[in-house]
């Protein structure tokens, strides 16, 4: 009964130890994701500001130059 209870033990640290190594793992891997996902964000934060500068540059001129045909 004692070897079994050895052999449960230490298949239990076993197990214990690889689900801390998957959970670090994962930790790890979530953390890069999210990095990564912040970067994008940001990435795509300043292209929308950009389009939107432009299309206020594109709105202005056509403005002017419809003030300028009708008068």
């Amino acid at each position: 009964m004692r070897l079994r209870q050895v052999r449960a033990s230490s298949l239990y640290k076993q197990a214990l130890n690889a689900a801390r190594a998957q959970g670090t793992t994962v930790a790890a891997f979530a953390t890069e994701l999210t990095r990564e996902l912040g970067a994008a964000a940001r990435a795509l934060a300043r292209y929308v500001e950009d389009l939107e500068n432009e299309l206020e540059a594109a709105d202005d001129t056509a403005v002017a130059m419809r003030k300028e045909v009708l008068e």
